[in-house]
């Protein structure tokens, strides 16, 4: 398995939002993914802070080629600020990624749900293969072993809740965009157990994902209606998948009438409030990569925590290689006499060793 990753590590916002393809861009680009490269399989994972592909076999120039198509990046651009990672160090990275190793917020939990969610579809799709079953699979299980035998998680503060937070400070009347997505859902319930907030979600007609909280804190209006709230608003954040601004300066500054401090919060990938509503007086507006900063902060009360992880990555990492390589060993070789001294001998060595043993009795 191999991984191209696109992430906040190296790729700013405006590049990372011409990756957010939808499930329907992520269906069609998995099928061509088959189709023009000869990737036997793959898995495409799309959020606001990455959108990573793995993928088993295919010619690395026409999956560039295909994500160049696909983003609308040329590939010299997605050369430069992707990372690229082959096998060991793929599987590698996939753990990572799952547990919240690689997160922007060490150790949010958001991630994981996510990734089973893009493997889910891949498989849907009929894009999975064997390889990427074990692999996954594998990386789940490590991700709920690794939040019961750390405190990782325990201490991690993810971005929809460092937003939350963000929000109930700048006062009591929240108004939010995108309350049915996965981290709206997360913001809006964080929000919640704020005490003396006051939440209005908006809501588009005759969609089956309108989102409704079952609070008495919580009114829902019409998405269309969105900015006649704005006034009363401390707080705007907007979560959605619009590829257009949700609020645009010039309507913003139309409907706001009290004099009195706001703020706009916009975790959107690409942007959904237009950057000049920040010219506006008493003012201010935030991004999602606003939150690194905090971010980082926070990480270094999880790094004993990661360090842990870390190791149980890598010893589940060894058995994942060892399980890929006996399979395809036995797939080749199927005779009972070897099959059990093989499985006798794999939890003695590690993944390099237990592939040695195996290509030296395959020259026999």
């Amino acid at each position: 398995m191999d991984c191209i990753s696109i992430n906040y590590k190296k790729a700013n916002a405006q590049i990372r939002g011409a990756f957010a393809f939808s499930a329907e861009k992520q269906k069609q680009f998995l099928y061509d993914l088959r189709e023009k490269s000869s990737a036997s399989a793959g898995v495409i994972l799309c959020t606001c802070n990455r959108t990573e592909l793995y993928f088993c076999g295919g010619k690395e120039e026409n999956i560039l080629s295909l994500l160049s198509l696909y983003s609308g990046i040329d590939t010299e651009t997605i050369k430069q600020t992707a990372m690229f990672f082959c096998g060991a160090k793929a599987i590698s990275h996939l753990f990572c990624v799952c547990c919240g190793v690689d997160s922007m917020v060490i150790g949010e939990d958001e991630i994981l749900g996510q990734t089973k969610n893009a493997y889910k579809n891949s498989c849907a799709w009929g894009n999975s293969c064997r390889e990427l079953n074990v692999i996954f699979q594998s990386a789940f299980a490590c991700a709920k072993q690794i939040k019961t035998e750390t405190a990782l998680s325990n201490v991690s503060v993810s971005a929809a809740t460092l937003t939350a937070n963000a929000a109930a400070k700048s006062g009591s009347n929240i108004l939010m965009v995108g309350a049915s997505g996965n981290i709206g859902r997360i913001i809006a319930k964080d929000l919640l157990s704020h005490k003396n907030i006051s939440l209005t979600i908006t809501v588009r007609e005759h969609s089956p994902d309108s989102y409704i909280l079952s609070d008495s804190r919580v009114r829902t209006v019409p998405y269309r209606e969105r900015y006649k709230y704005i006034d009363e608003a401390d707080c705007i954040i907007s979560t959605t998948s619009s590829p257009h601004y949700i609020f645009t300066r010039s309507e913003t500054e139309k409907h706001i009438r009290t004099p009195k401090n706001r703020l706009f919060i916009d975790l959107a990938v690409p942007h959904d409030i237009d950057r000049e509503i920040a010219g506006l007086k008493n003012i201010s507006l935030i991004d999602i990569d606003h939150f690194r900063n905090i971010a980082a902060d926070n990480n270094i009360k999880k790094m004993h925590s990661a360090e842990l992880a870390k190791k149980l990555i890598e010893k589940q990492c060894d058995e994942v290689q060892k399980t890929l390589a006996l399979q395809n060993f036995l797939a080749e070789n199927k005779t009972a006499e070897d099959r059990a001294f093989l499985y006798k001998l794999r939890p003695n060595l590690s993944a390099a060793q237990f592939e040695a043993v195996l290509n030296a009795i395959k020259k026999e």
